[in-house]
């Protein structure tokens, strides 16, 4: 019979959180080239804002997201490389962690920004136009959402994976008064 050989989960949590950030990373930066809001009226659009700014007649321009939101999407791909990497450097572990932590707090930042905005300028596009159809979320602001949903456990699950590892360093024996 074959010897079982035991499963590194602190390895694994290490690589599932450099898989989710660094989709979170992919879809930030994919994020502030797409619409982040629209107007459209009578089945035409009149107006739109991405990242980079607004295009459109009679609204205000529209604040540029697109650099903080690249920013954002870096120090999420930079944190996905050392949490692959700290699955075999150890004194790259906390510098991972560290990293990770800045990252997601960046985004969370960042798509605060982004849908406090985009709900405050659909909020208004609404009430100043009297029809509920006339505003949209755009397809920008859905995937700064999804990357901040995929960053957050892909933080959690590099912060637990210290304490996988000291779980497996611990020997496994007998309870006190007695045998098993």
């Amino acid at each position: 019979m074959l010897p079982r050989r035991s499963v590194d989960v602190a390895g694994v949590l290490r690589l599932v959180a450099a898989g989710l950030l660094l989709v979170g990373g992919t879809l930030l930066a994919l994020a502030p080239f797409l619409d982040l809001v629209s107007v459209a009226r009578e089945g035409e659009v009149r107006y739109s804002s991405t990242g980079w700014g607004g295009a459109g007649a009679g609204f205000l321009p529209a604040p540029e997201f697109g650099l903080p939101m690249v920013a954002a999407a870096v120090l999420l791909l930079a944190a996905a490389v050392l949490a692959a990497v700290a699955r075999w450097s150890v004194r790259l572990r906390t510098v991972a962690g560290a990293a990770a932590v800045l990252a997601v707090s960046v985004t969370v930042g960042v798509v605060w920004l982004v849908l406090g905005y985009a709900g405050h300028f659909l909020d208004l596009v609404r009430v100043a136009a009297e029809d509920p159809e006339v505003a949209a979320t755009g397809a920008g602001r859905v995937l700064a959402t999804l990357a901040l949903i995929a960053g957050l456990p892909g933080l959690v699950a590099l912060l637990v994976a210290p304490l996988a590892d000291r779980a497996a360093q611990r020997p496994v024996t007998a309870p006190v008064g007695g045998a098993w």
